[in-house]
This record gives structure tokens, sequence and C-alpha cells, in this order.
């Protein structure tokens, strides 16, 4: 499991804007120098009113607190922080004392097959979980490099072919991902595959849903309606339709395992 993708992200976001303002980035509450994305700082993704990503904007965690207990209002915009950012922030303070567990992988494997009591009896690992497990880094995102738009899909349908209700898988996305906004698609047995007890046995296949999940770096996780095109700091679209945005990707698999899919039944794909 690697934290590549995201970590990149923002250490390439902080360059950026450390290169258009003269070398230096600061935190704008608590005016300390900001170099890299550690554990003490939170990033938070600006929206438009009419839904592109406007900026990031990366805070010293306890600064951020203190700041919420005041005001809910960006120190900017003067306007409301957009986005779970109070979750986030949550999330981010209890895994900060929180030491990486051995294996990772392993780690959350085992949170699936149990997570109620995975969370009772190993409280830290689940915090640092929660905190650094994002959809796009994870190890258990199918290792399928396909060409055709319609090839994942197709995957995916054999794969779950022959397995039981609540059975899924996570794999990548027709929908191409953008720098600032990473999409990865579940599917998901709806009714599996049955057959008749008598000969000639008759076959009635097995139904799969498909679900987008994306993640916006500094803002949140969701379920979004699925585009041609997804938002980044520099392409003008705006944020695809969703409903709710969770702090964390754990948050988000949680909500769908009170539903669509068994956390017991996750297909991994070596």
């Amino acid at each position: 499991m690697s934290k590549g993708i995201y970590y990149n992200t923002h250490q390439r976001n902080i360059q950026d804007l450390k290169d258009a303002n003269d070398g230096e980035l600061s935190c704008p509450i608590a005016y300390t120098d900001v170099d890299t994305m550690d554990g003490s700082k939170v990033s938070h993704m600006r929206i438009t009113d009419d839904g592109k990503l406007a900026s990031m904007v990366y805070y010293e965690a306890d600064a951020l607190e203190q700041w919420l207990k005041q005001s809910d209002k960006d120190p900017f915009t003067n306007k409301p922080f957009k986005g779970p950012i109070m979750d986030r922030l949550k999330i981010i303070q209890k895994a900060r004392a929180c030491e990486p567990p051995p294996n990772p992988a392993e780690s959350f494997r085992e949170y699936c097959t149990s997570p109620n009591v995975f969370q009772l009896e190993n409280r830290d690992t689940y915090s640092w979980l929660r905190r650094h497990i994002n959809l796009e880094d994870n190890g258990f995102l199918c290792p399928w490099n396909e060409e055709s738009t319609t090839a994942y899909r197709d995957k995916a349908l054999s794969l779950l072919d022959e397995k039981p209700k609540g059975s899924f898988v996570l794999r990548p996305s027709s929908v191409k991902s953008t720098n600032n906004f990473r999409v990865v698609a579940v599917s998901y047995v709806i009714r599996p595959k049955t057959r008749t007890f008598y000969e000639p046995h008759d076959v009635f296949e097995a139904v799969i849903g498909h679900i987008l999940l994306g993640h916006c770096y500094g803002y949140g996780y969701m379920i979004v309606d699925q585009g041609k095109v997804m938002p980044d700091l520099q392409n003008g679209v705006a944020m695809p339709k969703h409903d709710k945005t969770w702090g964390s990707f754990l948050d988000l698999l949680g909500w769908l395992a009170a539903g669509a899919i068994d956390l017991k039944k996750m297909v991994y794909v070596e």
C-alpha cells in the first residue's frame, strides 16, 4: 500500500503555490511555513459558488482547530467552509499520535472482516487507517490496465459472475481522474446467478451494479454521477453531482456496507 499518488499530488500543489508566490507558502492562520504535507497539516480545496475547484490551501491542523472553535468561515473568503472540514480535521488529529501498522494492507483486510470489532480492539490502527487509506492509493484496486472504456466493466462482470450477493470489487473507472480529483468504480453483486434444480437447468444471470466514487483532494469522498471529464484546478470543470461528502474512504465504505456491499466479501485481485 502506497501513499504515492495522494502525497505526490499535494507536494506538487505545494511547490506550484510556492513558485507562484516567490518561493513562500504559509498557513493563513498561524503564518508558519508550509514545505510538506505531513501529519500536522490539513489541506482545504476552495470551491466556487458554481462548483469549480478554485484553489488549494494548507493549514496547520492545530491552528485550524482553534479557528473553527470560534468561526465556521474561511478566513480568506469570510464564507462558510464547504465540505466535511471538521470531520477531516478530527480524523487527522486522532491519527497524529498513531503508529502505522506493520502491514497496512493486512490490517485493512482484517478491518473488513469485522469492522465493529476491529474498531473496538484496534483503536489506534483504525484511526491510522481512517486517515491514511485513500481509494486511489490502497493495495486493493484491481491492477487492470485497459484501453477500452468498457473493458473494466466487462472484467468486473466476469469476476463477479459466480459471487454471492454483496460481493464487490474496487476497479479502475473508464472516467479519467485528474490531478486533484481521483475516481474509481465499485462493481457489486445485487442479485447472484441462480440455477433451477430441475433439468434442463434454467439460468438467471447475476445482476451487477456499478458505482463511481470520487475523491476531491482537500474536500472529501463522494458518490458521483458519471461524467466525461472530472474537475481540476486548471480545467474549469464543475464538481460532479453528489448528495453527501465523507471525510475518509473508510467512512464512505461503511455507508456503502449498510446497503449495497458486504465488506467481508470484497474480492481481491493480485
